[in-house]
């Protein structure tokens, strides 16, 4: 059978050997090249995408012909400004995919995105071919298996924490994991497909977890697309937030489905903390699996991995450290039989077998540490964590992360002559990593807002402007990211170079996608406008900004210098702010308390 790409003709299933659809004459041969076999995925959802099993009739670079792939079609409606947002998500998955290499994730050709021109009968249409993996998704394999198996799910969030650390190094994640996007394939490894929702991440998500706040307003944007999966989605997900800590909930939560065999709508939720009750159903789980996968699924963001390096060391902890599992269990797992033929295979070839067995050893120990620093770090147990990088910098000094994050730790700790230390030796050792840059640089932006001290300014804007010159190097093809441009402008701002700051912040603007990144970006072109004495300017931007971020205490404090208001000078006194132009006013308010008091 041919199936015929027109969404809008009334009767689409044709006999194989037809050339045109016989209803509405649409050529059944898409771009002279692919024939539409089946449908997957009917026209539904935000996005309006129907997805086909295509067979390639000529094939093309890398792919032969004959080859059975996956067709998205997606039918633009008419709606320009609707129609603006859904091109977006087909050409970001295109990028995306283009971009990732990795067994476990589909591969989209050079010339798999193309557009079909409307025509008498059919709309415009974008369609992007890709990989189709073989196999069976999740949600279907568990309809017919149960619930797995604790080993089973080891194996499985192992591979996917992998899968995902691939994903997130190349600036990306996913947004919508769940059962239903996940394939096992029939050598038993896992594949993660459907990348339509996926998104670009800044380097500031690699540098600083990012925070939610339920006062914040969500991003209309996102909203109106409905991005998400209940059930999977995390709350600042459904609030139009998305981070990249929102794909460790939701990987969570798919693990709850599996070892429980129950969707995540139709378990109880704690009326106190709002966590899922769900061990109960899952007797053959043990504590510190459980414990793993509800840190993942953690309400706050900030309680979940920071980043991905974060999520396989936590889960390596977890795998080794779980003394409940006998040394019987470990070789029962196809994947550790593996490691260990491997090692047993060099060990047997003399002294270097050895040698790199013993490597092997202190590489997983090296792991565990890591791991348990991390952990530390983000339960603010400093001293802890920075014996624990300390450890790991004992048998390899240089390891660039352990000094990365013991320098985030002293930095805690307010040890900066430490962190100073060890952030200049992870840039040294790494001088690529733009987010070593970032991180230093917040540091001096933090130690400039304790004793105001002008060097320290410096320092920040010299670390941002690397940082933006080497994420902008490594990402010729993405959006610039528009944080170390929004606090250079800051710092210009603070020098009182106005036109310098409202120069990197109109940089900064058409990049800000976050609802609290766009409130920072206007909330400093507000500052630029009142430096400038644009009054009416002034007020419209930190409007702006206050309907974006209405916790900000330095939109407060520019909107009362503006105009006196009792509740503006409340807040700005009152939300939290470390940076030392909000104490700057802060005291200028509490200066002219005092006078009218005398």
């Amino acid at each position: 059978m041919s199936y015929c790409i027109n969404s809008q003709c009334q009767s689409r299933e044709n006999p194989e050997s037809t050339e045109v659809c016989l209803f509405c004459g649409t050529s059944l041969l898409v771009q002279d090249r692919y024939r539409l076999l089946s449908l997957i995925r009917p026209l539904d959802g935000p996005q309006g995408i129907e997805v086909f099993e295509v067979i390639d009739t000529t094939g093309g670079p890398g792919v032969k012909s004959g080859t059975h792939q996956i067709l998205k079609s997606m039918p633009l409606e008419g709606d320009p400004k609707k129609d603006s947002k859904r091109i977006e998500f087909i050409r970001r998955e295109n990028r995306v995919l283009r971009k990732i290499s990795h067994f476990a994730i589909p591969k989209v050709q050079r010339d798999g995105f193309f557009i079909l021109p409307a025509s008498e009968v059919a709309p415009e249409i974008y369609c992007l071919v890709q990989q189709k993996i073989e196999g069976q998704t999740l949600d279907h394999w568990l309809e017919t298996h149960g619930p797995i198996s604790q080993d089973l799910a080891l194996d499985w969030l192992e591979q996917l924490c992998h899968c995902l650390h691939e994903v997130h190094s190349q600036d990306f994640f996913h947004r919508d994991i769940k059962p239903a996007n996940i394939m096992l394939q029939e050598d038993g490894s896992l594949a993660l497909i459907d990348f339509g929702a996926a998104r670009e991440m800044t380097a500031t998500y690699m540098a600083k977890i990012g925070s939610y706040s339920k006062h914040q307003p969500s991003d209309p944007a996102l909203e109106v697309t409905g991005i998400y999966t209940i059930g999977y989605a995390p709350p600042e997900q459904i609030d139009g937030k998305t981070l990249p800590q929102s794909d460790f909930y939701a990987l969570g939560r798919t693990f709850v489905h599996l070892v429980t065999g129950i969707h995540p709508r139709q378990l109880p939720v704690d009326e106190q903390s709002g966590e899922l009750v769900w061990r109960g159903q899952a007797s053959q789980v043990d504590q510190p699996f459980a414990d793993y996968i509800d840190r993942l699924m953690a309400i706050a963001p900030g309680k979940r991995p920071q980043n991905t390096t974060m999520l396989r060391s936590t889960f390596q902890q977890a795998f080794y450290q779980n003394q409940n599992r006998s040394r019987l269990d470990f070789w029962k797992n196809k994947r550790f039989q593996i490691k260990v033929g491997i090692g047993l295979f060099v060990l047997f070839a003399g002294v270097i077998g050895w040698y790199q067995l013993n490597r092997l050893r202190r590489y997983v120990q090296s792991e565990v540490t890591m791991a348990q620093g991390l952990t530390h770090l983000t339960e603010n147990r400093g001293q802890e964590a920075q014996d624990s990088f300390r450890q790991i910098l004992k048998d390899n000094p240089d390891n660039t992360e352990a000094h990365y994050y013991l320098a985030l730790a002293c930095t805690e700790s307010q040890d900066y002559d430490c962190a100073i230390t060890h952030y200049e030796t992870a840039i040294r050792l790494a001088p690529q990593v733009s987010y070593y840059y970032y991180a230093f640089g917040s540091m001096y932006d933090d130690l400039a807002s304790l004793n105001a001290a002008q060097n320290k300014s410096d320092q920040a804007k010299k670390q941002y402007g690397l940082a933006k010159k080497l994420y902008r190097s490594a990402h010729e093809q993405l959006p610039e990211n528009p944080d170390p441009l929004n606090n250079l402008a800051r710092l210009a701002l603070l020098q009182g170079q106005s036109k310098e700051g409202v120069k990197l912040l109109q940089q900064a603007l058409p990049l800000a996608e976050q609802p609290t990144s766009k409130a920072a970006v206007y909330k400093n072109l507000g500052w630029a406008a009142l430096q400038q004495k644009d009054i009416k300017t002034a007020t419209q931007y930190l409007e702006k900004s206050r309907t974006l971020d209405p916790r900000s205490a330095a939109t407060y404090c520019l909107l009362n210098q503006i105009k006196f208001n009792s509740k503006y000078e409340e807040a700005c006194i009152s939300l939290p702010s470390e940076q030392i132009e909000v104490r700057q006013w802060r005291q200028g308010i509490i200066e002219g308390i005092k006078q009218q008091n005398r």
